[in-house]
Order: C-alpha cells, then sequence, then structure tokens
C-alpha cells in the first residue's frame, strides 16, 4: 500500500479492554458463526479465473508472467519507470536513513541510475524466478527515503516484497548493472539481480497442477527429508511445485542458480503437520476469516518491510490462499470485485451503514477502503456495529498519537466518546465484495459517493 498517512484513525478494541469488542470476538469462530452461509461457495476455481483475469485487466500493474509478450516498447518502457518519479525536494522533503534532508544531487543521481539512455526502440524480456526473499523498490536504491527524520517505519521508496518461487519478467536493467526493473505478479519495480535466476519462458513455467499452498502464516520449508535442516520460512500464501510426497512428507521444488548462473531446481520439503493445503481452499468467508485470525496480533511492515506485513499485503495473503489475486495496495483493491453501491453512482449518496446494511455486503469478503487503508469486513458486534480486522500502524485520538503496530480487530469508531464517533467509518470511501456479479462481469470502475454516516445506534 502506498502513501499510507502515518496515523490511521481508529479504536483499537482488540488490545484493549473496551466493551466494544468482548474476547470471543479475536477468535474466528464468533465472527463465522454470525454469518448466514459462512461456508458456500463464492466462487469456484473456474470463477476464480475470470476474476482474475479481470482484475488483471482492471490494474495496470499486475500481469500474468507467462502470457507477456517477447519485447517491451521503448515508449511503455519509459512511461512504466516513470510511473512513480521522484518528488520534487523544492517542495517535498525527504530525508536519508541519517536524517540528512536530501538535496537535488541526490534526486539527480537517482534518476542517473534509472538509466533512461538504456532504453532501445525494443527491449527484450527475460523470464525468471526469485530465489530469496527480495524487496520491491520504487527505484534502484537500498537507501531508504523518509518523510521524516527517523520516520523509518514509512521508506517511501519501499513498495512490497516477494519469496520465491514467484515468476518474475526483467523488463530494463539500472546503470550500475545490480538492479533490475521487474513485472511482478502484483506490481512493477525495481530489484537486486542476485535475487532471481532466468531462464526460458518454457523452462520456468510450474509443473503442478495441483500445488501445495501455504496457509500458515508462515511455514518452514527444509532441505531434507527429516525436516532437521530449516532452508526457508515461506508466506501464507506461496503456491509450491508438488515433486511427490508420503506419509509424513511433501517433496516440493524451489528455484536455484546453476554452475553458469542459470535456472534450476533443488528438492525441499515441508512436513504434512505443516499448515498447509494440497491445492486452494475453496473460497468461502470462513475460509477467508479463518485465514484473516492466523496473522491476528503479527506485527506492522510498511511494503514488506523486515518480512512484515502493511495492510494490503495481509489481505493480499489472505485471499491468495483460495486463488483470488489481489492488488499491490489499497486503491488499488478497491477495483478487485464489485464496488457497493453498484455502479458507484455518483448522484446516489450512501451512507457507509446503509451500504454494509445492503446483503450484497458479504462479511468476510468484503474491503473497505479509506484513502489510505484497507480492511476486512468481519460483519456487525452484538451492539449492531460494524467490525474489521486489518494490519494498522497507528491511529490518533484527541489529538495524541498511538503505535498500534500489529493486526487487530475494531470496532470503526471511538464509542462513548461522540466527539471522535466513526471516525475511520467516516473515512470509508469505498466498499468492495471480492466477487463476480451474477452477469460474470464487472462494471467499470465509478466513484461511489457516501454520504455523512450517522451514529444511530451507538
Amino acid at each position: 500500500m502506498r502513501n499510507l498517512l502515518v496515523v490511521i484513525m481508529f479504536l483499537i478494541a482488540s488490545i484493549s479492554s473496551s466493551a466494544l469488542c468482548a474476547a470471543d470476538m479475536n477468535t474466528p469462530a464468533y465472527w463465522i458463526e454470525r454469518q448466514p452461509a459462512p461456508y458456500a461457495v463464492v466462487l469456484d476455481q473456474t470463477g476464480i479465473g475470470a476474476l482474475n483475469s479481470q482484475i488483471l485487466a482492471r490494474v495496470d500493474q499486475m500481469a500474468d508472467i507467462y502470457k507477456m509478450p517477447d519485447a517491451i516498447a521503448g515508449d511503455r518502457l519509459r512511461e512504466w519507470l516513470l510511473y512513480d518519479p521522484v518528488p520534487d525536494i523544492a517542495v517535498v522533503d525527504r530525508y536519508d536513513a541519517k536524517g540528512a534532508k536530501l538535496k537535488k544531487r541526490d534526486m539527480d543521481a537517482l534518476m542517473a541510475m534509472i538509466n533512461l539512455d538504456g532504453v532501445a526502440a525494443s527491449n527484450p524480456v527475460r523470464f525468471g524466478r526469485v530465489l530469496f526473499r527480495a524487496d520491491i523498490r520504487g527505484f534502484p536504491t537500498d537507501e531508504p527515503f523518509l518523510r521524516r527524520p527517523g520516520e523509518t517505519a514509512f521508506d517511501t521508496l519501499q513498495y512490497s516484497s516477494i519469496f520465491p518461487p514467484s515468476s518474475v519478467a526483467l523488463l530494463h536493467t539500472s546503470k550500475n548493472g545490480m538492479w533490475g526493473f521487474f513485472q511482478t505478479p502484483f506490481t512493477r519495480g525495481w530489484m537486486r539481480l542476485d535475487k532471481v535466476a532466468f531462464a526460458t519462458r518454457e523452462d520456468s513455467v510450474s509443473l503442478s497442477t495441483e500445488p501445495l499452498v501455504i496457509t500458515g502464516s508462515s511455514v518452514e520449508v527444509y532441505v531434507d527429508a527429516g525436516l532437521t535442516k530449516p532452508l526457508i520460512s515461506l508466506p501464507m500464501g506461496t503456491v509450491l511445485d508438488i515433486v511427490s510426497q508420503d506419509a509424513l512428507t511433501w517433496q516440493v521444488r524451489l528455484p536455484t542458480k546453476g554452475s553458469s548462473g542459470e535456472l534450476a531446481w533443488a528438492n525441499a520439503y515441508a512436513g504434512k503437520k505443516a499448515d498447509a493445503h494440497e491445492g486452494f481452499l475453496p473460497y468461502t468467508p470462513a475460509a477467508i476469516i479463518t485465514q484473516a485470525f492466523k496473522m491476528l496480533g503479527e506485527r506492522y511492515g510498511w511494503g514488506g518491510d523486515a518480512g512484515r506485513r502493511d495492510c494490503s499485503e495481509f489481505l493480499r495473503d489472505a485471499f491468495a490462499t483460495v486463488g483470488v489475486r489481489l492488488p499491490r495496495n489499497s486503491q488499488q483493491q478497491l477495483s478487485a470485485g464489485v464496488l457497493l453501491p453498484e455502479g458507484g453512482a455518483a448522484d446516489t449518496p450512501q451512507t457507509i451503514e446503509a451500504v454494509l446494511t445492503d446483503s450484497r455486503a458479504k462479511q468476510g469478503i468484503t474491503l473497505l477502503v479509506t484513502s489510505t487503508h484497507v480492511m476486512l469486513y468481519l460483519g456487525k458486534g452484538s451492539s449492531g456495529a460494524p467490525y474489521v480486522i486489518h494490519q494498522a500502524h497507528g491511529y490518533t485520538h484527541n489529538g495524541k498519537k498511538h503505535l498500534v503496530d500489529r493486526v487487530v480487530v475494531s470496532g470503526l469508531g471511538y464509542g462513548k466518546d461522540k466527539a471522535g464517533l466513526w471516525p475511520l467509518l467516516g473515512q470509508v470511501k469505498s466498499v468492495t465484495v471480492v466477487t463476480l456479479p451474477p452477469n460474470g462481469a464487472l462494471p467499470e470502475v465509478g466513484l461511489v459517493s457516501l454520504g455523512k454516516v450517522s451514529t444511530n445506534g451507538l
């Protein structure tokens, strides 16, 4: 998620003794039992494939790697490289890791490293697989660009992170030859070239029609079948090729480099007691809620920093376990389904309360999006107030900043504090149900007009 404000206004009911959130609200069972049809399949794999195709068509930053062309035109590549320009430091201040204000020469050096002179009329695409966890950056540098001195939790150049064995496509290289501009399945950005092994399109495709899907928050994969030598921890939603299996283990394959640096494959092992599943989970509200709660309490990480998750990555991983491919950031995720009210008619204002009362706002598969944040709608608690589960950094109340730094269950307001009632609910600008409409075609994305939120019933 990009451009997240440092503070997000909301009640942290799950980590306090607040009367708004009883202890059982912090369990998936509480919310699953309140669903009208928690185990009803939202979409089968054919429907999910159709939804993913339409999300890809809506979000230019995403791609089906193996359907990419053999080459990218120079004009298009330059457009992609300059999609997120360096901020004008004459207008916007940025700081380095030591707290020093960045100067024009720093910006000029960064732009030179992009290597626009190296863009040809036609630029061949190289296919590969990610070998290690890798940061996806806005520009080819590890140096942070901070909005405030010392605000290291928010590096504005950190887009996301990616794990093996993800497929990627190299589109361009930096001037120093250390970085590549890659198309990943969910975004474009800069990654270190030593994090990827390259092969032909055909040699890098997946083998399994029934893969192993990581369904735990993070699952250890081992070098040996005895599961004594850990190799790597892979996050929720990772998809692995199954080579073989026995009663105790799955044998999978992970990418490595051959003797000449080319893509090769090495065997690895996951225990049958691990939180993993052969094939994608059925897409049901219960499945998404269960997956989301497996990350409850985990620390926040902007853009996947330090191997953690931010609000959009939290949801992307949960939905990946059923095969749904959500985009990278919150503003793109609002287009990953049916917007409510349907069509987003600007001349028909709706309150968020009214939209969430709509029977189409399915608990467990509906996203609430503000200008900087995204949450999963769980439903209404015993008081009738709506609740969400989300990965959040912090909030401000009565002028004081509070650090949250974790996945929480919360209401959307400050309860008895009338001056701050519904602060987050009032910021919600879109409600997106992650599904297809009955006709199977997502309508054009429009802005949903949301009127003033009432406080009735609280």
